[in-house]
């Protein structure tokens, strides 16, 4: 039934690339479609420290308008009130969906308001691995959302100490709305350590097109710690072989708003592994569990990498087993492209020659072509920096993806060409077979 829908929504996005885009590269559509990964410990990361722990951060909703939440669930839910706008925000997360079902969601229906915007905590998700927010926010009449979003999340104890965390995942909030009352929208905190307290507050900074507004608005909550489920963990500590590559899975921890999959890459490879394309879990029926599409599908680095898929955690089953069997990665010694696009020159790349072109549009920036077929529709970005002619290192703040193209903002005052380009993701994969019995 989910796998359907599923394909649904993957068919509908790739109609989508597929039409030709306005000038505007994809504006409004991708700030209503694409979460922003932040830390608290920075408000604001560049775009290369988002690539750089890995954070793919993506949410289809934006693909699929036209698809329909399952009728089962629906029908569920429709005798839940007050759960309906919920509802929409999990219906592509069958893990959530069974968060859902299983009345794991505690209503908190708290809010603070500053400068003459509410922000309304509406209830939440929690569990030893994540906390997941449902949140919206609300205007007065002296007051307007147009142009208004989150900077930051905080989260602290009753007494006022930071609660650490590892990552938080926001955005598509879209929150200009004519009446002046957002829709419900979510953020996800991947919590350090399981919270093991009652009471906290949630603090939430603002910025107005663009500058952080002066107000912190503040929501003291209380979470029920019998509604936190326990973590399972299964140890694994096995390493495979696929096309001589190595990867070793080290565990899986199953909880009831993710699995999580860490995995390591040995340094002697001879290929840097971008990403596992098919990791899932299945049990005995066929039953699939795949990759989180709407939240954070994956953090660390080329070594190390934890993977999260949609959680099974309230599923009954007589066998489950981890499968994977392709793997984007590209040899380690093809890793540097060396590009002058004023000349539009590709200098040095990949010898598969997937690349088809490079280009400079002035007031626009750099553009690179994909060869026609070339299947790139699950890379996050090829590049997250460059570095001129003298050597000196600049981040790419924004990059920008249609059918063929893909490129980011360059002027020709930037840098001294030619630029080099080290590949972060590649559309180039190898094969394999991988079965792991967790049950």
């Amino acid at each position: 039934m989910y796998e359907q829908e599923e394909q649904k929504l993957h068919d509908a996005k790739r109609q989508l690339e597929g039409r030709t885009l306005p000038d505007a590269r994809l504006d409004e559509a991708i700030m209503n479609g694409i979460q922003k990964a932040k830390s608290y410990e920075k408000k604001r990361h560049t775009y290369r420290a988002w690539m750089a722990s890995a954070a793919a951060v993506l949410i289809l909703a934006v693909f699929a308008s036209s698809i329909r939440v399952s009728e089962d669930f629906a029908s569920l839910v429709s005798g839940m009130p007050g759960m309906e706008k919920i509802v929409e925000l999990v219906r592509y997360n069958k893990g959530l969906q069974s968060v859902v079902e299983n009345d794991y969601v505690q209503k908190i229906n708290q809010s603070d308001e500053h400068a003459g915007i509410e922000i309304l905590l509406d209830s939440l998700i929690v569990d030893e691995e994540q906390m997941v927010l449902f949140y919206s926010f609300h205007a007065d009449e002296q007051a307007t959302l147009e142009g208004v979003t989150s900077t930051a999340f905080t989260l602290l104890t009753k007494s006022g100490e930071r609660v650490p965390f590892n990552g938080l995942s926001f955005g598509g909030e879209n929150i200009g709305e004519s009446d002046n009352l957002s829709k419900l929208h979510r953020a996800t905190i991947q919590m350090k350590e399981p919270l093991t307290e009652e009471e906290y507050v949630l603090e939430i900074t603002l910025e107005k097109d663009t500058k952080e507004m002066d107000d912190t608005w503040s929501i003291p909550f209380t979470i029920d710690l019998d509604k936190v489920e326990s973590t399972r963990s299964f140890a694994i500590n096995q390493t495979f072989e696929i096309e001589n590559q190595q990867i070793t899975v080290k565990d899986v921890k199953i909880s009831p708003t993710r699995v999580s999959v860490q995995v390591s890459y040995p340094e002697q490879n001879s290929k840097r592994i971008f990403d596992i394309e098919d990791l899932s879990l299945v049990d005995e029926n066929g039953e699939v569990w795949s990759r989180i599409s709407d939240g954070v599908t994956a953090s660390g680095d080329f070594t190390d990498k934890t993977y999260y898929l949609q959680s099974n955690y309230f599923n009954e089953y007589e066998t489950l087993s981890l499968q994977f069997n392709t793997l984007r990665a590209l040899d380690k010694d093809e890793l540097l492209v060396i590009v002058d696009p004023i000349n539009k020159q590709i200098l040095q790349a990949p010898n598969d020659n997937k690349l088809e072109s490079v280009s400079y549009e002035e007031g626009w920036g750099v553009k690179f072509s994909w060869v026609e077929g070339v299947n790139h529709e699950k890379l996050v970005s090829p590049f997250n920096s460059y570095y001129d002619e003298s050597g000196v290192e600049r981040d790419i703040s924004s990059f920008y993806n249609s059918e063929r193209e893909f490129g980011f903002p360059w002027t020709v005052n930037d840098s001294l060409t030619p630029i080099t380009l080290e590949l972060q993701d590649y559309p180039s994969t190898i094969k394999g077979d991988v079965n792991i019995p967790l049950k």
